[in-house]
């Protein structure tokens, strides 16, 4: 079993390549992972999943993204 905690950090990310090269790498991870770990924002932003305007101190809802 392989797990894989996404914890996208946009700052690191733009360090190495930007959103682009993130998403392209976290798809190629992913193809080894039986178990991904990770909120709303991560799946929007280290997934590419359009959803609601993220906002610090905003709730999300997760029914948003259950599809």
């Amino acid at each position: 079993m392989v797990s894989f905690d996404l914890n996208y950090r946009e700052k690191l990310w733009n360090i190495s390549g930007g959103h682009a090269r993130a998403l392209a790498i976290i798809d190629r991870i992913l193809k080894y992972v039986d178990v991904l770990v990770g909120n709303e924002e991560d799946l929007q932003k280290g997934l590419g999943i359009p959803g609601p305007e993220i906002a610090a101190e905003s709730r999300l809802d997760p029914s948003t993204f259950s599809e």
